[in-house]
């Protein structure tokens, strides 16, 4: 299996309205490393999942929603897991409007990566989806 963190990181992290944007297709050697569908037990083996984990932690948000866009699309309808990455879809959207001093998108875009979070966690206390859990999500959040 490929490991996710011996993938290059983009030279930059684009910042709509800042810099320029990537070339098409910049990052497609990861996407189509997607699986045929998105399920919380092969997370642990979902490259495109566990690389956009990877740009969010480091700050690359445009970059980890494009890779998290093929994972989401993947995803059953109404199941965890297409609400955990809805959730964390908004929540890069809502860093990346931050970064850019967009702080009233940046705080709905957050509303609406919470009520993706509540959804893929209803019911199910302590359980982890994707290999996250409500508390980390909940963590992140409060950096917004």
């Amino acid at each position: 299996m490929l490991d996710p963190n011996s993938i290059d990181l983009p030279a930059y992290a684009h910042l709509p309205g800042v810099n320029g944007r990537h070339e098409e297709g910049f990052l497609d050697h990861v996407i189509n490393l997607a699986p045929e569908l998105t399920l919380s037990d092969g997370s642990g083996a979902n490259i495109p999942w566990l690389f956009g984990l990877r740009l969010f932690d480091v700050g690359f948000f445009w970059e980890a929603h494009e890779v998290w866009e093929a994972v989401w699309l993947r995803a059953a309808p109404n199941s965890r897991e297409r609400f955990l990455l809805q959730g964390m879809i908004h929540l890069t959207n809502a860093f990346l409007k931050q970064k850019c001093g967009q702080v009233k998108a940046a705080q709905r875009l957050k509303t609406l990566a919470e009520e993706c979070f509540v959804r893929a966690f209803q019911g199910a206390k302590g359980l982890s989806v994707m290999g996250v859990d409500f508390q980390e999500v909940e963590l992140l959040m409060m950096k917004l």
